[in-house]
């Protein structure tokens, strides 16, 4: 942290962070989940493409999350209305936070989509015309960009080390998982954080260790940039990773510098309306689907298969992520069930869990008969970042308003 901060992180009280669940989006936008809820913050605004595509929601946060994912897939999605009021929003003072595709989106670029923004006239690196022989995770390796291709040197653990007055305690160098994320050249149009600085036992290469060694270190690895009153961050690692705390504080030090010069958000809080009793049976009716599609997802990941959707590679891990998410927190719901959970949230709730655990046992049924199940596995994984979405606005309210009610507040302690 920058000289006279505490971990206290008081300048993220009463600030309203929105974090992107769209489409092209990977399950990574949870490890933000994960880490500001451990901190005990709640003021959370979970956005999706048509949110996005309507500036009232933008007008509603102070801050606008995007983690990993397809990038082509969330700008076509965003589309030319929804990446105008990103930038409007940012231009009006807001913060931008993107890791790995959410780092390359706001990139300049002449390749449609990703043209519809360019606020960083930032190069990286990890971009060649040539691609290297991989040595292993051939499937996670590269990205077609036009005739070129972005290609990923290394995965998993790399260290970083700051600049421009930012530390982590004692130390000027962390590490933070890098999956696929950018390797940035240094420039005028954007100020360094922190630099690639070196790999650690767990780094994982994917090309000859030179190659890597000369794509990656001494890279930009997190800039950042104003745009009009607003700040965007850009960076490669997956510093929201909750495995990694140190990085998950130079995450919050960055956003409590972008809020420095702004208001927070005045707006009335939408809070969950009291007095609406929820059925103890519609609870297990919920619990009852989502206790299903963890079985067969379960069952699903002892299948040796992946689906290539857009530009990423999914397995089927990814499906019990999201389940897991919604299962873990399930709790909520329950015991405060009498305290005014609207019963029409829940009854939608179920009914897209329903949709989810019919179309896994489609796939689990579908993956013996040699069919092309692609399309099936996009509706399933479009279907749960949604249901997902949809729970944790719920579940969220339904913190704000325990919290309101017992009289806390954030305190943002990692």
């Amino acid at each position: 942290m920058r000289e006279g901060r505490v971990n206290h992180h008081a300048g993220l009280c009463g600030r309203r962070i929105g974090i992107y669940t769209g489409s092209g989006t990977s399950h990574s936008w949870l490890w933000f989940v994960e880490i500001l809820e451990k901190m005990g913050f709640d003021s959370l605004i979970f956005l999706d493409e048509g949110d996005i595509k309507k500036n009232d929601s933008l007008k509603n946060i102070d801050a606008l999350l995007l983690s990993g994912g397809d990038t082509f897939s969330i700008a076509e999605g965003m589309g030319e209305e929804g990446t105008k009021n990103v930038v409007q929003f940012i231009s009006e003072g807001g913060v931008y936070f993107g890791s790995c595709a959410g780092a390359y989106l706001p990139m300049r670029s002449s390749k449609y989509p990703l043209n519809l923004l360019n606020l960083a006239a930032v190069k990286i690196s990890n971009l060649t015309g040539i691609l290297p022989q991989p040595l292993t995770h051939s499937e996670k390796f590269c990205t077609p960009y036009g005739c070129r291709y972005v290609f990923h040197p290394v995965r998993d653990e790399v260290k970083i080390r700051f600049s421009n007055g930012y530390s982590s305690g004692e130390r000027s160098e962390i590490t933070a998982p890098l999956y696929g994320g950018p390797c940035m050249e240094p420039s005028e149009d954007m100020t360094p954080i922190a630099f690639y600085n070196g790999f650690t036992d767990k780094t994982l290469f994917l090309v000859d260790e030179s190659l890597a060694r000369e794509t990656v270190l001494g890279r930009v690895a997190v800039c950042s940039k104003a745009v009009g009153r607003g700040t965007v961050y850009l960076s490669g690692p997956h510093l929201e990773h909750p495995f990694y705390p140190e990085a998950n504080e130079l995450l919050l030090e960055m956003l409590c510098e972008g809020f420095k010069e702004v208001e927070a958000y005045s707006g009335a809080d939408q809070e969950i309306e009291s007095g609406v009793r929820v059925s103890r049976e519609l609870l297990k009716e919920l619990r009852r689907e989502l206790s299903n599609s963890r079985i067969i997802a379960l069952a699903l990941e002892r299948e040796s298969m992946s689906w290539l959707i857009g530009n990423k590679v999914y397995e089927p891990e990814k499906f019990r992520v999201f389940i897991e998410a919604l299962w873990s927190r399930l709790g909520l719901f329950e015991k405060f069930s009498d305290k005014g959970v609207p019963g029409e949230d829940v009854q939608g709730l179920t009914a897209r869990a329903c949709k989810v655990r019919e179309k896994l046992n489609v796939l689990k049924t579908e993956i013996h008969h040699s069919s092309d199940t692609t399309e099936l596995v996009e509706d399933i994984l479009s279907g749960l970042r949604t249901l997902t979405s949809t729970f944790m606005n719920v579940y969220f309210g339904v913190k704000r308003k325990e919290n309101r009610q017992e009289g806390k507040s954030n305190v943002h302690v990692l």
